[in-house]
Parts: C-alpha cells; structure tokens; sequence
C-alpha cells in the first residue's frame, strides 16, 4: 500500500482465530518498509476463542517509514491436527487514528460479584496498588497496558534508585530469573485480566477493578513467594494477589510456619492479601487439616464470630463457585485447617516448626479440635473469560481464577476508602457476603460468595479505634472517616442487636445511644476522643460503635453506615 503521504498511522481490521494452537514467533502480524525484505512484528495473532474482534494497533512506535510499497502480512504456522486450524482477516482498514471502541459489557462473573455497581459510584481502584504475584503478566495486552504500575522512585537508568535491593524493578520484579522482567504471562496473565483486565480493546471487560495499577512478580520457587510479599512491601503496594499455592504432598512439605511469618509481616505492614487454596479438594492425597494448601491456610486479619480466637494475618483464603450453575466449586480446597505440631502429622517434617504458632490446632487426624476455620470468601471461577497473551482471551478455572477476583475487590474497598485497614476489608466482605451451604462460616464455602457492592457501602463511612483493648479510666479516641465535608452520627452500645432510627435507618447494635455528632470536614476524617468509664461492670465487656454518614446529597444518594467497630474494655 502507498503510504508515502502519511505521517501517523493506525491498522484496524476484523479478527478470528478458529482454533487457538498458538505458536510463538510463528502466528504473527508483521510489517515492512522495505518491499518486504526485512518483517517487524506488529503483533502476535491468538486468543479470539472463535468469534470475531477488531483489532486496532498503532504503527507509529515501529519506527517504520511510510513508504509507497508498505506492505503488512499475517502468517501463521499450521498445526494440522485441528479440524478447523487458522485465522480470518476481515475489512482491513488505515488511518491517522480511530476512534476508541465502545466500552464492552462487564463479563457475568464480574456482575455477579456486584463489581459494576461499585464503578458507577465512581470506585474502579483508582488510587491502589495491587500486586500479582503469579508466573508473570502480558503487560502488552491493550487491557493490561494501562493498568501497569510504573515505579516513580526506580527509573530505568541501571542505579537501584528506590535502595530496596533491586536495579530498575520498574513495574515489579522477575524472582524466577532474577531480573527486572517479569513479563513470563500465561498463568499470570489469566490472573491479571480477572483482576484489572479493563476492557481497552472494546472486546471483553474482564477485570474487577479496571481502575486499578498493577505490579508484578513472577515466581520461580517456594521462597520466591515469599521474596515477592518482601518486594511488595518495599514499593509500598496497597495489597497482593496470588494464585500460587504449596501442597502437602509436596516433597519437601510446604514451609507453613515461614509462609505464615511472611504473611504477619505482610499485615503489619497495613496489606492484604488474597491467595488460592488448590484444587484438591475431596481428594484423598490431600488430608484435613492440610486440604487447603499454603498461604491459603494462613489466617486472616479478621477473626470471624465463629472462630476460636487465635493469631492474625494477611491472607483471605479463597474458594470457588462455578459460573456455570452458581454451585460449589467441589475441586476447592476444604477446612478447617490446622496450626499446631506439624511433627503429631508427619514426624519427620523438615522446617521449623514454632510453637508461637500453634494457635489453632485441631489435635490431629480426627479432628478433635476446631483449627482454623478456612476458607474465608469465596469467587466466580470455572469458565470465566479472561485476558491471554499475545492480546487475546480464554476461559480460565479453578480456584486460581476464584482468587484474583477477591484480590481485585480488596483493591475496590481500599479505593472506597483509602483509610480502611486490611481487618475492616475482610470482615465488610465475610459481613456481606451471599451466605450458601450451613448457616454462617464454613468449611467449603467460607462466608460466602463475595458481594462488592454491599460490602463497599459499608466501608465507605468507616469506623476505627486507635485501640482496640482501652484501659477502664482512661482516654482513647476513634477517628470516623469517609466522604469529604459529610456530616456523621456517632452511635454506641453495649450488645449487637438493632436499633431503628427512623429515616436514617437501622443500626446493628441493641439500645443503641447517640455518641456525638459532626462533620467530616475537608479531609474527610473527624476524630472523637472520650474517657471509659472506670465501672467494674464493664471489664473485660465489648463496646460497639458504628457510624451513620449522610451521603444523600453525594455519589450513593444514601445514609451510609459503618461497619461496627468493637472495643474490648480492660481492667
């Protein structure tokens, strides 16, 4: 084609991939400058799952000249063994650029998990940092691209500018080969696209939260799991998704004590995470209390109701529910899971082996005792579509597909409220959760299938002690946050129940008093500090408080209400 009078050029053109066999370096769009002599690839042809896309890529960064025998091609390499084996290209087209394509429709698994309904109140993850820690991302998907993350302290200039110990970790860092690329994709791509995938290409709106930044590190081995939680919380990532897990037929057994020391230090620095727990579940290699593999098993930074009380952590073990029917997922991996001496399971475990950590123990085999109730939140998985490398899309499964959906809607909550701590993000979505098998927590389902937009309205008016134990007789304070210059109620009792107050609506606590009220100001925090009566009658008892904020005149039109935030009162 006779380009020789343009200066900027896009392509367009209607794509079909018949049978996705796709081969690397083979099935690919290249252009030419020089009548054909020498090829630049343009980019990698896969991923249509049969149904046609337009295709839009902008041949300016090629560094090309527009000459007047331009010339493109599509080649491929033919599998044969496919009944239906190539691509189709349709209505090919040039120009200095066209229009954006129309946004695509959210896929079900997304509406489902109530992810639209937060992006119309202007919540996408705008503002956080997630990190995937999988095999590596595609970050040349066209919607992946605008969601990397670029690190502002680490330029690409060979110097470890940032001073964590890595040179130009400019989007992440690649564990496997100890470089500053972790683009190794597959796997991760899959994770990516549930997480963010934002629908740039006009052909599927995969992510939950298309909004978000993303980082990433790809892992090589066990202990690169643990270096990517390390690396996350050197950059300063606001929380982390992972669908790598160790099971304990693995030879070594999994490192569990070190996997959860890893996840304690992720918590303390203000992150949560959302792991994977297997596949496995039901299978009999796969024992309970070790059903659910690691990091999956490790507590979480919320201690539901139901539960012995233990230990904390970062981790939200994620089950799945099938898209296909909204039943269980039964390969998910199976509570409850235990934290005690491993060596009363295997005597020869080979870690070590910390009693600090033995605070949920199931005392064996038999499980006489509770352990720890996993999992805790359940996702969509079992045929999602998702983004694929090379700019494509594919259906993904398991409870790997189950956990980036949680991983982006711990992203959501923290963009609903920037303030919210990791405890708040997982009991606002085991609070609010689509409850399914026995009444409340279980083995299987956890709390439920997550509800984003339920749990989001209770995070956006937040709630929080500076303590949560205060001394009797003495002074503490809560800080109430939520949308700027909004005015608030501040509300307390003694014991969980309802209280109705009128237009406002129903609080969750029984004969609940009004505290103070106020206004949240143009930082959109207000603090409230008071003296605990010094009563006998009150030690060791809970004090509930919760928030009302009036957001009638703001994005949700309605009276928002906290979660309750629980104080416990000591002598």
């Amino acid at each position: 084609m006779d380009l020789s009078a343009a200066t900027t050029v896009q392509l367009r053109y209607a794509f079909l991939d018949m049978n996705d066999e796709f081969n690397v370096g083979s099935d690919i769009l290249e252009a030419s400058d020089d009548g054909g002599l020498t090829w630049t690839k343009v980019a990698d042809l896969t991923g249509t799952n049969g149904t046609y896309m337009l295709m839009t890529h902008d041949l300016d960064p090629l560094g090309l000249s527009y000459v007047s025998n331009f010339m493109l091609r599509w080649r491929w390499y033919d599998n044969y063994s496919a009944n239906t084996d190539g691509f189709g290209i349709d209505v090919v087209e040039l120009a200095d650029s066209f229009p954006p394509p129309p946004p695509p429709t959210p896929e079900p698994n997304l509406i489902k998990h109530q992810a639209p309904d937060l992006w119309n109140l202007g919540i996408d993850g705008s503002g956080v940092l997630l990190l995937n820690i999988d095999s590596g991302t595609d970050r040349s998907h066209p919607d992946l691209a605008n969601r990397i993350w670029t690190n502002p302290l680490d330029p690409v200039d060979g110097i470890d500018n940032d001073g964590n110990g890595f040179v130009d970790d400019y989007w992440g860092w690649n564990f496997a080969a100890n470089n500053n690329n972790p683009s190794g994709g597959g796997h991760g791509t899959n994770t990516a696209g549930i997480m963010c995938g934002d629908g740039s290409s006009g052909v599927r709106a995969t992510g939950m939260a298309p909004g978000v930044s993303l980082a990433a590190c790809q892992l090589g081995n066990e202990s690169d799991h643990w270096a990517s939680f390390q690396w996350g919380i050197s950059v300063g990532v606001d929380c982390s998704s992972s669908s790598y897990s160790y099971k304990w037929p693995f030879s070594p057994r999994p490192d569990y004590f070190t996997h959860r020391a890893v996840s304690e230090a992720v918590l303390a620095a203000g992150q949560i995470h959302a792991n994977s727990i297997g596949n496995q579940g039901g299978l009999s290699g796969y024992p309970i209390p070790f059903n659910i593999s690691t990091p999956g098993n490790v507590p979480g930074p919320w201690v539901h109701p139901q539960q012995v009380q233990g230990g904390v952590a970062a981790v939200l073990g994620c089950a799945g529910v099938s898209i296909q029917n909204d039943g269980y997922y039964s390969p998910s991996g199976r509570g409850p899971s235990a934290w005690e001496d491993i060596t009363i399971y295997d005597p020869a475990y080979p870690h070590v082996n910390d009693p600090a950590m033995w605070d949920y123990p199931a005392g064996g085999w038999s499980l006489p005792l509770p352990g720890l109730l996993k999992p805790d939140i359940a996702g969509y998985t079992d045929g999602c579509y998702t983004t694929s490398d090379g700019g494509g899309y594919t259906t993904f499964s398991g409870t790997s597909c189950a956990t980036p959906h949680i991983g982006g809607a711990n992203a959501l909550l923290i963009s609903a409220n920037p303030a919210i701590l990791p405890r708040q993000i997982s009991q606002a979505l085991q609070e609010n959760a689509e409850d399914r098998g026995p009444a409340g927590k279980d083995t299987e389902w956890g709390s439920g299938v997550a509800k984003v937009y339920d749990a989001g309205l209770r995070v956006i008016c937040l709630v929080t002690a500076s303590d949560l134990e205060p001394q009797a007789g003495g002074t503490t304070s809560v800080t109430v946050t939520g949308p700027a210059d909004e005015d608030f109620g501040l509300f307390y009792g003694w014991t969980l129940g309802s209280t109705s107050i009128g237009v406002y609506g129903t609080l969750e606590i029984a004969g609940a008093k009004l505290l103070t009220v106020g206004n949240l100001g143009p930082s959109g925090a207000a603090v409230v500090t008071g003296t605990i009566p010094n009563n006998p009658a009150l030690y060791d008892q809970p004090l509930h408080l919760q928030a009302v904020c009036d957001d009638t005149a703001g994005a949700t039109g309605l009276y928002l209400h906290s979660l309750v935030e629980t104080l416990i009162i000591r002598p």
